[in-house]
């Protein structure tokens, strides 16, 4: 049976070529998630119902990576806020941000992509 044997030269240029752009991909990818989860936090923060100042002020990005932006409001009422309650009507705060971001942060994935 035949054998065949192929020598590839000239890959090593190629690959830390493929490696500087995932690490630019990375990066680009991160500091927009970032950026997106500070203005979902601060955009929130302002659309907050304001009594004591407590919910608005507990309203921060708690985990930003090139994967993954979390934005909580961790004041314990937050939910009953944002929801209503049988006693209240819902003040949506929350929600509204995330989606006045949606949109910018789809078209700015695709900026740092290409």
């Amino acid at each position: 049976m035949p054998s065949f044997t192929f020598k590839v030269e000239g890959i090593h240029p190629a690959l830390a070529y493929i490696d500087r752009i995932i690490t630019g991909l990375d990066t680009g990818i991160e500091k927009v998630l970032k950026e997106t989860a500070e203005k979902v936090a601060s955009d929130a923060q302002g659309r907050a119902p304001v009594d004591t100042g407590n919910l608005r002020d507990n309203i921060r990005v708690t985990e930003s990576s090139a994967t993954r932006a979390v934005v909580e409001a961790q004041a314990g009422y937050s939910g009953f806020v944002e929801f209503g309650t049988m006693h209240m009507s819902a003040q949506p705060f929350f929600y509204d941000a995330v989606q006045s971001a949606t949109n910018d942060l789809r078209n700015r994935m695709a900026d740092s992509i290409r």
